[in-house]
C-alpha cells in the first residue's frame, strides 16, 4: 500500500424505528391501548472506522441500494481527498459457506476482515 494510506474498516446495520411498548395501564379485563403508526420505519447507518487512528465516519439513510453506498463513499472519499484509501468489510460467518462474496477462497485470509473486494450477498 502507498505510504499514507488510510485502512478503514465498514460496516451497515439497519435501525427499525418502530415504538417501543413500554409499560401502561388499562382496567382489569379491558384490553390497555398500544398507539402503532402501521409503518415499520427504518433507517440505515453506514459507517467506517479508521484502523489506526480510530477516526469514525457516519452516514444514515433512509434505504440500502448501491446509490446510498455510493454517497457514503463519496463522504469517505471528501474525508481523506487526495489518500489512497483501503476500505474493508467483514468476513460473513462461516456457515454462509466458503465462496460468499464470489472471490476465489484465496483472496480470504485467517483474520477477520478481508481485501476481497467481492459483493456481499445472502
Amino acid at each position: 500500500m502507498p505510504p499514507r494510506s488510510a485502512k478503514l474498516a465498514e460496516d451497515e446495520t439497519d435501525l427499525r424505528l418502530f415504538p417501543p411498548l413500554r409499560a401502561g395501564w388499562a382496567r382489569r379485563g379491558e384490553p390497555a391501548p398500544v398507539p402503532i403508526s402501521g409503518g415499520n420505519a427504518k433507517r440505515v447507518l453506514f459507517g467506517a472506522i479508521n484502523i489506526e487512528t480510530g477516526r469514525r465516519l457516519f452516514l444514515a439513510s433512509r434505504r440500502q441500494r448501491g446509490v446510498d453506498f455510493e454517497d457514503f463513499l463519496e463522504e469517505v472519499h471528501s474525508l481523506y481527498r487526495g489518500r489512497h484509501v483501503a476500505l474493508t468489510h467483514r468476513i460473513p460467518p462461516m456457515s454462509w459457506g466458503s465462496n460468499y462474496c464470489g472471490c476465489p477462497s484465496e483472496a480470504h485470509t485467517s483474520t477477520p476482515w478481508t481485501t476481497c473486494g467481492g459483493t456481499a450477498r445472502r
